[in-house]
């Protein structure tokens, strides 16, 4: 059943699919029958040839001597013209592990589909007569295909990655993007004219935020362009270095920036005042305990 479904005659691709999740103990205890015709005609030796011949024809494309015309000049890529595939090298460069560059192996249906995928977009007929071992185009796991990291990134990884980033986004999602801008841009206007120190982590995270809320996924703003957004879209903002290490800049308005700066460092040096008093409780008790 194994070899005439991997030579795609579709009546024994589903038996197969069926059957292919039990071995012979298990299909004994669930009693399973067939009719003898039918067991000598999957089992023929003859019959199973004949499939194999027919299946490597068209993989080989039509024979050129029975053509009564002239074929073009570009011929089609077939098997016998390609490096037969070897299961114990890269699959893209035919090439076997090395001491930094081990063969990964293709595990799980999504990775056969990327794969499927990739080759599909730059049609390049070498990998998709390789692939054609496959009973299922999309299901490279099966045949064992290994590859190196890198040669993956080049020929899967970066071609769907540019795929993606060609893919022009559709009205529906330009006009939800509009207006998850205009509803970040007039919350954060508004709580600067309020006075408010905004702080540019939070403003990224809310921005994220309000995108998600409005529909649009796999949309990743950086700090950079955040930050170019609201200087273009709101009037006299300024933005504030923080006296800390490693804390995101601080942003107000011209117009409430000294108040606001100043209330803002007024609540830091509180909190570490409080700190400190903190600190120095620990230690006094400390001290007492062991006088004891």
């Amino acid at each position: 059943m194994d070899s005439r479904s991997c030579y795609r005659e579709t009546k024994y691709v589903e038996i197969w699919a069926n059957l292919k999740e039990y071995n012979s103990q298990e299909l004994n205890l669930k009693e399973a029958t067939w009719h003898r015709k039918c067991y000598q005609e999957a089992t023929h030796s003859g019959m199973i040839k004949r499939s194999k011949e027919r299946y490597e024809r068209e993989l080989a494309g039509p024979n050129e001597q029975r053509r009564k015309t002239a074929l073009p000049s570009t011929s089609q890529l077939t098997r016998s013209k390609t490096t037969p595939y070897d299961r114990d090298v890269c699959f893209f460069c035919d090439k076997a592990a090395g001491y930094r560059e081990q063969l990964r192996t293709v595990s799980t249906k999504s990775a056969g589909k990327s794969l499927h995928d990739a080759i599909e977009i730059t049609g390049n007929d070498k990998l998709r007569v390789k692939l054609s071992t496959a009973v299922d185009l999309k299901d490279a796991h099966v045949i064992d295909i290994k590859y190196h990291k890198k040669c993956w990134g080049n020929n899967v990884s970066t071609v769907l990655r540019r795929q993606s980033a060609d893919t022009k986004p559709s009205e529906a999602s330009i006009a939800a993007e509009i207006a998850a801008k205009i509803e970040f841009l007039t919350t954060t206007e508004i709580a600067l004219k309020s006075g408010k120190v905004l702080i540019m982590s939070e403003l990224q995270a809310a921005y994220d935020s309000i995108l998600k809320e409005n529909g649009v996924d796999n949309k990743i703003c950086s700090r950079k362009v955040l930050k170019q957004l609201i200087q273009s879209e709101i009037e006299e903002v300024e933005f504030h270095k923080s006296k800390r290490v490693n804390e995101s800049e601080r942003v107000t308005i011209k117009a409430t920036r000294d108040t606001a700066v100043q209330l803002s460092n007024q609540e830091s040096d509180v909190n570490d005042a409080m700190k400190t008093l903190y600190d120095a409780a620990l230690y006094l008790r400390k001290c007492i305990n062991q006088s004891k």
